[in-house]
C-alpha cells in the first residue's frame, strides 16, 4: 500500500484502527501479506524516486491492529521515504517480515516526529525497528521479541541486525534531536543457534537530547563456550 496525501497532518491524521465489533471482541483485525511485500511504503515508492520526491507528508496513526508477512522473512512492514513526519504506531503488532519499521532519510528532506508505543514486534527475518527521526523519535513501552533471525548471514552477517536500531548520522541527513528510548521490553532476539550474534539496542552517531531509561534486555538461551 503506497501512501502519500499532503491532505492529513499531525492534528488532522489519516487513521487505521481497530473497530468495536457487535459482539465486543477485542482480537486485533489482522492485514497479512504474501511474502517478499512491503506493506506500506511512505513518500517515494521507489528507489528511483528517492532523489525526485520532495513533497512534504505527515499525518499518519496506526492503532490497535495486527500486520502479518504469510511467510516469514517477507518485505518490509513500514517503510517511510523522504520527507514524510508524524506517524505514530500505538498498540500495533508488527509479525514475520523482513523488516518492521525503516525509515529512510534523504539529505534536506527531515523525517520528523516518529511515535512507537505500546506495541509488539516480533519474528522479523532482520529488524525489527531500523529507524530514525531528525526530531522528536520516541520509542515506549514495547515489546521487541525474537527478532534478528539470520544474525549470521545475508545481510545480518556480522552481526548488523538488530532488535531495534536507531542512527544519528552527523553528515548529510542531519543528527537526531530529542529521542527516547523508555520502558521498552527486548527478549530473545540474538538467539540465533543460541550464540548472541546479534545486537540487541544498536544506536549509534550524533544524538542531541538522548534519553535512554528503563529498558530490559533477556536472553534465555545460550551456547557452550
Amino acid at each position: 500500500i503506497e501512501l502519500s496525501n499532503t491532505n492529513v497532518s499531525a492534528a488532522s491524521p489519516l487513521t487505521v484502527e481497530a473497530y468495536t465489533a457487535s459482539s465486543g471482541a477485542t482480537v486485533l483485525p489482522l492485514l497479512q501479506w504474501t511474502s517478499g511485500s512491503n506493506a506500506f511504503v511512505f513518500g517515494g515508492f521507489d528507489p528511483p524516486e528517492f532523489s525526485s520526491n520532495a513533497t512534504a507528508d505527515g499525518g499518519y496513526v496506526f492503532r490497535n491492529t495486527h500486520y502479518k508477512s504469510a511467510s516469514p522473512g517477507g518485505g518490509i512492514a513500514f517503510w517511510v521515504i523522504g520527507q514524510v513526519s508524524d506517524i505514530t504506531w500505538d498498540g500495533v503488532r508488527v509479525q514475520g517480515f523482513a523488516k518492521g519499521t525503516v525509515s529512510t532519510r534523504i539529505p534536506s528532506r527531515p523525517i520528523d516526529r516518529l511515535t512507537l508505543r505500546n506495541s509488539t514486534y516480533e519474528d522479523m527475518l532482520e529488524d525489527g525497528w531500523l529507524a530514525s527521526a531528525n526530531t522528536d523519535m520516541v520509542i515506549e513501552g514495547n515489546l521487541f521479541q525474537n527478532n534478528n533471525l539470520t544474525s549470521s548471514s545475508g545481510s545480518c552477517a556480522g552481526s548488523r541486525c538488530h532488535a531495534f536500531y536507531i542512527g544519528g548520522d552527523a553528515g548529510s541527513t542531519g543528527g537526531v534531536v530529542r529521542a527516547t528510548v523508555r520502558n521498552n521490553t527486548l527478549l530473545n532476539n540474538s538467539v540465533e543457534g543460541g550464540s548472541c550474534t546479534g545486537g540487541n539496542i544498536t544506536m549509534h552517531g550524533q544524538f542531541d537530547q538522548l534519553l535512554v531509561e528503563g529498558n530490559t534486555i533477556v536472553e534465555t538461551a545460550s551456547a557452550s563456550g
